[in-house]
């Protein structure tokens, strides 16, 4: 699937976040609970990690490639509040995260549910650092007190949603 954009945004009601992918003329949502979101970011986080290794950045200088691409993630990726979609279907409800590095710099990363249903995705390293920012920042919105990458740059002036494009 080529993704357009990624909204992301806390439903109190339901205590759990909707991940929406757009694409061309589909989306893709999931509902994803306080456990799989510490699991997905785990995920894009050693995703990442394989990303920069292939790219040829040694061990010890990760935290600082993870950290500039965090920062310009945040500056180049501004939250919008009105383009969340309702959802059009019942939302997957996320249970298993798997990702590859494609390329030194792309990352496959593969959201399913428990029947094994979900979307391969494709995304370069920055949206992957926005993605994470976007999590971590409806983490503080959804008051979950998840021990998310240090990296990542969380507003003191929680949005009701966050958008990537």
């Amino acid at each position: 699937m080529i993704i357009h954009s990624f909204s992301i945004a806390y439903f109190a009601v339901e205590d759990r976040l909707l991940l929406q992918a757009k694409g061309g003329s589909s989306n893709q949502n999931f509902w994803v609970t306080r456990r799989a979101t510490g699991m997905l970011s785990h995920a894009i986080q050693s995703l990442l990690a394989e990303i920069y290794k292939l790219s040829g950045v040694k061990k010890e200088h990760l935290p600082f490639a993870q950290s500039f691409g965090q920062d310009h993630a945040s500056a180049t990726h501004a939250p919008f509040a009105d383009q969340l979609d309702n959802p059009a279907s019942t939302p997957l409800l996320l249970f298993r995260v798997d990702y590859g590095a494609v390329d030194t710099d792309r990352g496959r990363l593969v959201l399913l549910d428990e029947s094994g249903n979900g979307q391969e995705f494709q995304l370069n390293t920055e949206m992957l650092h926005a993605i994470s920012n976007l999590l971590a920042q409806q983490s503080v919105i959804a008051e979950w007190s998840l021990l998310l990458p240090p990296t990542a740059t969380v507003s003191n002036q929680p949005r009701s949603e966050s958008v990537l494009h």
